[in-house]
């Protein structure tokens, strides 16, 4: 055997191959000894005959003859190329997170990048970063922290975010804005620095540049670094408010402060001329006796002379008011003289009211100097006139005033004038104006105050009242209710300008409201009407009825005056606020205000009714609704005067009694009575359905009917009349009356649906005295009805409202009509009807012969007058001996009749005529056939060959009235041991013979069919041959059920329990022979099968037991899985199943693998390294991974971390160093530990606490507590260690754990008290300095 195979046993076998992954050198061996294994981590193919045919494994190759781990980044998927060219690069970014990959799927993408595709990597974008190696999408690059940037695309650390310009914080942090009034150009984490210089200001937060930076106004100023514009302060001598505009202090102003502060004014008494001044040194004292009228004056002519003196304005000689003079205000004007009314000596005056006043009642123009210029007052004119002598009414009183010299408010109280006597009114009277009285009211204000206890009128003046022009005013007061002549009437003026009591005088009287002497102040007149009465025009109840009525006042009664007419109570007339109404010449207006619950009319005069003059007023009111006796009205009235009018007192009216359409006292208003109708009677000429009657009715009233008025019969309802609208159609109802066309219109308006009548008085008729007949013709109701109820009722026409008449009930006859009791009342229709109708027949037998027996009674007359033919219809196919058929027996009432003493055929008495399945009877010539009465006969026919099961025989009659077809009546009595077969037209089969219900109705008698059997005799349809028993057969004709057999796919003893073979059986013979099983691994659902080829075969990898009857019998082998009844697939690699059936395949479990298909045993599953796990339902052995704190190939040995190291994962990656601040103390690490103190940090791969020391700025024992350096002190590095320095004396440091000298110096003029100090308040101030 050649190096690398072996033979262990003689003959002439082929040599065995050592196994892959080992070798051998020896040639001819005989055991499988010398077959070595190849070194860890190479592998050989079956057969090798060198270590040198060991070749690196997946994720190695060979440096020299050591297999080494093919570096991060790379991979090596095969047992070839040995050289380190052997391992395959990742794709563009991608790497791997340990050494040793074995497949392309080991390389993800790196830190920075992100996955774009299958096996591609891009460079996350500028601003994004990603600290991971993962293969995720775009998703996974972060996005930098507010306000930060990465400089370059692929950043891996969330510090490569750097703050963006204008932004301040550290790396890696969201950055925040620079604040308003700094700005930063540079990116980075270096603090905002750069300040806005002095007199600018910026808002800007997160400038990059001074561009931000705005200069303040010219006049203003800020410190450095201001963040707004309110921190730009007006200067002194300016002002505006913060941040805006700056402006000077005009002259007469000063400002000694910065700030948005007024400017402030000079003082009263002083100027200044300086525009922007900074101080009220500015202000100047005016010189003299000259001053300024307010403060902030801005130069020397502002200072004026002042009161009592005069002169020019800048402070020349100013001199004293001479005498009859005043001055009240400062400044050059001359003095004025005292007022009129006052005179004075002195000079120098102040004010007007240092001028002495004129004696009482006198007067004097003003400059005067001595008392003996002023002269007395008076009116010169005092005049007084009325417009209303009215008693009661309002009066308008006015007044004409002129004097001799000007009253002004201030010197005189007002006017009073008295002796009005008789005047009512308020206590306070408006004054109103007059055309041309110059505003006369507006003197006093236009009011005045009245005292009824006086009778004075008191005006206060509120104007001036000038001398020598006339005012003229007015007022109103209400006269009193009696007569009276008029009074005497005085005025006179009261205050400062008074004058003396006197008499009013009156223009020249004239007459006012038709009263002679009228306009003479308070002579007082009482109106009244001299003529008064009224009469009615219709006494109908709830009829329109016109009131007329006749007037006549003693006095002219104004337009806008009222009279009322009242007293006409129990109108049905609803309250109406412009009820219609005439007058003489339209004096009392159009319209009117009607009360219904007083009966009272309120017009309005529309022009003046003239004293002693007839005016006519009409109206229309409905009647009440009952009858009454006439009542008395009155009338009233107010004359329109203003805003009181006078009264026309209430008095009664005289009424007009007279006879009026045939009522005696007729006119008397709202005397009313109900027509009515006192003769009502109604009949008809005709009692059939769906015939023509003529209704007639006979009328005569209770009064007399107006033409136009409309009576009205009703309840005439079932009629076919269609509606007829009185329009003069050709279809229209007409009219008839025993009076001819002209009592009432021959057209009247029909309403079917309600049965109504209306017609029209055509003239005033006298129906109280005469009865009037009117007719008209209806189709009766299609159907039975009794008479209706008929009412009638009428409108009689009297204007507006008709008035309605009593409903009175139709008066009918009550008599017998055409055989028909009641037939003469109006539309009682019935039905003409064979209330008796029996026909019964002898032998139902086709073919045989047949006595038909008929007996027959109506419920109305058949005359041969009207042509009248009874016919018997229904015999379908039947055949007679010949046309004219025999009647025989014929009987009336069970009494023998002479034959054709009523019937015929038309030629033959005694005889009805044949015609297609029909007899007919023709009433004789001169007879009748009465009602009620019945009447019998028979006949034969021959019935015809075919089945008749829904005979349909029917009388039906025409003539002198019309039967509809009425199927007849007959016994149920047993014909032939059958009941109903002696039903007319009823036709059935022979024994052995049925009806086929597809030929119908009228189907020919057939012998029964094949695999039925009958003994039945008269059988009507197939239902009667009797089938087999199921699942059995038979011959046509056969007769007993002994000769059913059982069919192939049946089984049984004999033809009464023949049964299905069941599912998963068959037979395929007839006969009482056992059904057979379906063979094993087949099944059948079919319930009788007739052949082997039922048995269906089971889906694949599955099996069933013999006689399967359906396939969900067929369940999955071993080793396979799925629904009972469907193909099985295998276990899948890592899985297995040790039963039949549709249970799901069991996973290897967790830390173990399997490589088979379809396994049926856990023994396939092999377990994985010590410490490496696997998930349930492994399927190969690289599933098997290193556990966290191990490393090692999936799939191979796992090894324990060294101390210093830890793997956080399970995983094929090697250890990883602990991280700066950590350290594991021991192998197997899944983490490291953190050093004891925050403040401690320790080299990368520390492997106990000791190995963690104090940062810099702390002291303290390694893996200890460390300690800042507290406030006042830095840290500072010696040879071996570090300690804490205090500041030097005149500094302090506020933070603690400072690293280096970090101590500020105090502020100028401050130091500390000792050698270090933290705060800055450590620092105070200096001997001899504050703050």
């Amino acid at each position: 055997c050649a190096a690398g195979s072996y033979k262990s046993w003689t003959g002439s076998q082929d040599c065995q191959l050592c196994k892959a992954g080992q070798y051998s050198t020896t040639l001819g061996a005989t055991s499988n000894a010398v077959c070595a294994g190849c070194p860890s981590n190479t592998y050989s193919t079956a057969g090798a005959g060198s270590e040198a045919e060991c070749t690196a494994n997946r994720g190695y190759y060979m440096v020299g003859s050591t297999p080494t781990l093919c570096p991060l980044a790379t991979y090596k998927d095969t047992m070839l190329n040995n050289s380190a060219g052997g391992c395959t690069h990742c794709y563009e970014g991608g790497t791997t997170l340990s050494a040793g990959s074995i497949s392309i799927g080991q390389c993800l993408c790196d830190t920075g990048y992100y996955k774009t595709g299958s096996n591609q990597c891009g460079a996350c974008a500028l601003g994004k970063y990603k600290a991971s190696k993962a293969s995720e999408g775009p998703q996974s690059c972060s996005s930098c922290p507010s306000n930060t940037y990465t400089p370059a695309t692929a950043s891996r650390l969330l510090t490569d975010c750097v703050c963006n310009a204008g932004y301040t914080g550290s790396d890696g942090a969201a950055c925040s804005a620079c604040p308003a009034g700094t700005y930063k150009a540079a990116t980075g984490s270096a603090s905002c620095t750069d300040l806005c210089p002095v007199n600018t200001y910026s808002t800007t937060k997160g400038a990059t540049s001074n561009d931000t930076c705005l200069d303040c106004d010219g006049n203003a100023q800020s410190v450095e670094g201001s963040p707004r514009a309110s921190a730009c302060k007006c200067n002194v001598g300016y002002s505006g408010s913060d941040g805006g505009a700056c402006t000077a202090c005009v002259a007469g102003r000063y400002k000694d402060s910065t700030g948005s502060a007024w400017c402030t004014k000079c003082a009263v008494g002083t100027y200044s001329t300086s525009v922007g001044a900074t101080s009220s040194d500015t202000c100047v004292t005016c010189p003299g006796v000259t001053t300024t009228s307010a403060k902030g004056q801005n130069e020397l002519t502002d200072c004026k002379c002042n009161k009592g003196y005069t002169g020019p304005n800048g402070g020349a000689a100013c001199v004293a008011c001479v005498g009859g003079t005043y001055k009240d205000a400062i400044g050059s004007a001359s003095c004025p003289n005292c007022p009129e009314g006052t005179y004075s000596a002195s000079t120098g005056l102040t004010a007007a009211g240092d001028c002495t006043d004129c004696p009482t009642n006198y007067w004097s123009d003003g400059g005067k100097t001595v008392v003996g210029e002023c002269y007395e007052i008076f009116f010169t004119t005092a005049e007084m006139g009325q417009n209303m002598p009215l008693a009661g009414g309002t009066n308008t009183m006015t007044v004409t005033l002129v004097t001799n010299v000007d009253f002004v408010p201030s010197k005189s109280t007002g006017i009073t004038i008295t002796g009005l006597s008789g005047a009512v009114a308020d206590a306070t009277i408006p004054l109103s104006a007059v055309s041309g009285g110059n505003g006369g009211e507006l003197l006093f204000g236009s009011t005045a105050s009245f005292d009824t206890a006086t009778s004075t009128l008191n005006m206060t003046l509120v104007d001036t009242l000038h001398n020598g022009t006339s005012y003229v005013f007015s007022f109103d007061v209400q006269n009193p209710a009696a007569a009276q002549s008029a009074p005497s009437i005085s005025i006179k003026a009261n205050g400062r300008i008074s004058t003396a009591q006197m008499v009013t005088t009156t223009p020249t009287p004239t007459s006012k409201r038709g009263v002679a002497a009228g306009s003479t102040p308070l002579l007082v007149f009482v109106p009244e009407f001299t003529e008064r009465s009224v009469r009615q025009s219709h006494p109908f109840v709830s009829g329109s009825n016109t009131l007329t009525v006749t007037l006549a006042p003693n006095c002219d009664i104004e337009a806008g005056s009222r009279v009322t007419v009242s007293g006409l109570a129990n109108s049905n007339t609803a309250d109406d606020a412009a009820l219609a109404v005439t007058s003489t010449s339209g004096a009392l207006g159009t319209a009117g205000v009607w009360t219904q619950s007083d009966g009272s009319l309120v017009v309005t005069v529309a022009t003046t009714l003239s004293g002693g003059a007839q005016y006519v007023l009409t109206y229309e009111v409905i009647n009440p609704t009952n009858a009454l006796d006439a009542v008395y009205p009155n009338v009233s009235g107010q004359v329109e005067a203003g805003a009181i009018d006078a009264p026309v007192h209430s008095v009664r009216m005289a009424r007009e009694d007279a006879a009026a359409w045939g009522m005696a006292s007729g006119t008397l208003p709202f005397k009313t009575v109900v027509p009515t109708l006192t003769t009502h009677a109604i009949g008809q000429s005709y009692p059939a359905v769906d015939s023509d009657t003529e209704i007639r009715a006979t009328l005569q009233m209770s009064t007399d009917l107006p033409k136009d008025s409309r009576l009205t019969i009703t309840g005439l309802t079932g009629s076919q009349t269609p509606d007829s609208l009185g329009l003069g159609a050709a279809e229209d109802l007409i009219l008839y009356a025993t009076v001819g066309f002209t009592a009432f219109n021959n057209r009247p308006v029909w309403t079917q649906s309600t049965g109504t009548l209306v017609f029209t008085a055509k003239e005033d008729l006298p129906m109280s005295t005469t009865a009037y007949v009117v007719f008209f013709t209806l189709k009766s109701s299609a159907t039975a009805q009794d008479s209706p109820s008929v009412s009638m009722s009428g409108t009689l026409e009297s204007g507006t409202s008709d008035a309605p008449m009593a409903t009175v009930t139709g008066t009918k006859p009550g008599t017998s009509l055409v055989g028909v009791p009641g037939g003469a009342d109006p539309l009682l229709a019935i039905v003409p009807t064979f209330t008796t109708r029996y026909v019964a027949q002898s032998s139902p037998l086709a073919s045989h012969l047949n006595n038909i027996s008929v007996a027959f009674l109506t419920n109305i007359n058949l005359a041969h007058a009207g042509a009248s033919v009874i016919t018997l219809s229904g015999f379908t196919n039947h055949v007679p001996s010949s046309e004219s058929v025999r009647l025989n027996d014929f009987q009336v009432d069970g009494n023998y009749s002479v034959a054709g003493d009523l019937f015929s055929d038309g030629a033959n008495l005694g005889y009805g005529k044949w015609t297609r399945d029909a007899i007919e009877l023709t009433v004789v010539t001169s007879k009748t056939m009465l009602s009620n009465q019945t009447y019998t006969f028979w006949f034969v026919v021959t019935n015809p060959n075919h089945i008749l099961t829904t005979p349909d025989v029917k009388f039906s009659a025409t003539g002198t009235a019309i039967f509809l077809p009425q199927a007849v009546t007959s016994t149920n009595d047993p014909l032939l041991g059958t009941a109903g077969w002696a039903i007319p037209g009823t036709v059935v089969c022979p024994a052995g013979y049925y009806a086929p219900t597809q030929l119908g109705a009228m189907a020919n008698c057939t012998l029964c069919y094949r695999g039925s059997y009958s003994a039945a005799v008269g059988t009507m349809d197939i239902s009667t041959c009797t089938g087999c028993p199921a699942n059995t057969d038979s011959e046509p004709g056969d007769t007993v059920i002994a000769d059913c057999r059982c069919n192939v796919g049946y089984t049984g003893a004999g033809a009464y329990d023949c049964t299905a073979c069941s599912p998963g059986t068959y037979k395929d013979t007839n006969g009482s022979a056992a059904c057979v099983s379906c063979g094993r691994g087949t099944y059948s659902t079919t319930s009788a099968a007739v052949q082997l080829e039922q048995c269906l075969a089971c889906p694949l990898h599955t099996d069933a037991p013999v006689g399967s009857d359906e396939k969900t019998d067929c369940i999955c082998n071993a080793g396979y899985t799925g629904a009972d009844g469907k193909a099985c697939i295998a276990c899948p690699a890592g899985a297995y199943k040790s039963a039949t059936g549709s249970a799901a395949c069991a996973e290897c479990g967790a830390n173990t693998y399997s490589t088979a298909l379809n396994a049926t045993t856990s023994a396939t599953c092999i377990a994985c390294d010590a410490n490496a796990q696997s998930p349930a339902g492994s399927p190969e052995a690289v599933s098997c991974t290193c556990n966290a704190g191990y490393t090692g190939p999936d799939g191979g040995a796992c090894v324990a971390c060294g101390v210093g190291e830890y793997k956080k994962k399970s995983g094929a990656a090697a250890c990883a160093s602990c991280d700066t601040g950590k350290y594991a103390a021991s192998t197997g690490s899944s983490v490291c530990t953190n050093c004891p103190d925050s403040n401690q940090d320790s080299p990368s791969g520390s492997t106990a606490a000791d190995n963690c020391t104090c940062n810099d700025g702390y002291n303290g024992p390694n893996g200890g507590t460390c300690v800042a350096c507290v406030a006042g002190t830095y840290w500072v590095q010696n040879a071996t260690d570090g300690y804490c320095v205090d500041c030097v004396g005149g500094k302090y440091l506020p933070t603690e754990a400072a690293v280096g000298d970090q101590c500020v110096a105090c502020p100028t003029f401050t130091d500390t008290a000792g050698a270090a100090t933290g705060p800055l308040t450590g620092c105070t101030c200096n001997a001899g300095y504050t703050g």
